[in-house]
């Protein structure tokens, strides 16, 4: 088996669940403006898939040129995607219940017990976990501790027909972007933390077993501690400030469209996407 980086096996194998294009690295650059960190990727963004597994942000086709999204980022005679109707995103509150996951194909999930661990308890003191294995050579996860809420443009045909009229000046904007790099966000799921994992078994004579302890929330993070025998490619565990609100006890309300607030900041854990390809 060739060797892989931890992201293509993420994004390989989780694009098989049809749930959108899994980031690797999710959050936003931390050089963009506070105003776009805060919410993270929204419906309307235009990105560029990075080799690593994340995403560079260019502008959001939804907002006006003078948004504080958007200033001095849109191309010379930018005119925004304007939605007729005021419910054009469609939202879908907690699609993604608490400690929901996304798991590649022939992966079984169970709860354990944390407390009384020993290959946990310098990390966690009480909570519990949950443990994902295969005896397949290659798996992936996506861990929802705090659920997620989903949205979804209601017209997905305007985006495709605003995607072939600008797309040509779109690779000419972004001269760095190669062929195939370039994303219109249509959609988008929003959780408040999440854990990844992806790791490859170069023997059939061993199983891959991931192990997440989903326990107190610590300087913003959300441990994750041990894995199973195997070979491990990538992990990583985040999580936001544990200060943020929580509108609704173990879930996540992050009602952000095009020209209102975000109720709390949250981070995508999925994009759906409409690719922009020229051959």
């Amino acid at each position: 088996m060739s060797d892989q980086p931890a992201h293509a096996v993420y994004t390989k194998l989780l694009l098989r669940q049809s749930h959108g294009r899994p980031l690797w690295i999710p959050e936003p650059d931390s050089n963009l403006p506070d105003v776009y960190r805060d919410k993270g990727v929204s419906v309307g963004d235009l990105v560029i898939l990075t080799d690593d597994g994340g995403y560079d942000f260019l502008f959001n086709v939804c907002a006006e040129a003078h948004d504080p999204v958007n200033r001095d980022r849109v191309p010379p005679q930018f005119q925004p995607l304007r939605i007729p109707s005021s419910h054009a995103i469609r939202r879908i509150p907690y699609i993604h219940c608490r400690n929901a996951s996304i798991a590649s194909a022939h992966v079984s999930k169970r709860t354990i017990a944390v407390e009384g661990s020993a290959e946990m308890t310098p990390f966690v003191t009480g909570g519990g976990g949950f443990e994902f294995s295969t005896s397949k050579a290659e798996a992936a996860v996506l861990m929802l501790p705090d659920g997620g809420n989903r949205y979804d443009t209601r017209r997905r045909e305007l985006f495709q027909q605003y995607a072939y009229q600008n797309g040509l000046s779109w690779y000419e904007y972004a001269q760095w972007a190669p062929n195939g790099t370039l994303y219109l966000v249509t959609g988008c799921d929003k959780a408040r933390s999440w854990m990844t994992a992806a790791a490859t078994c170069p023997s059939k004579s061993h199983t891959i077993s991931v192990k997440f302890a989903v326990g107190p929330i610590v300087e913003g993070r959300i441990l994750c501690i041990h894995l199973g025998a195997r070979r491990v490619l990538g992990l990583m565990v985040l999580g936001c400030t544990p200060t943020i609100p929580i509108l609704c006890p173990g879930k996540i309300i992050n009602a952000y469209s095009c020209g209102d607030s975000p109720l709390l900041s949250g981070k995508i854990a999925l994009c759906r996407k409409y690719g922009v390809l020229f051959s």
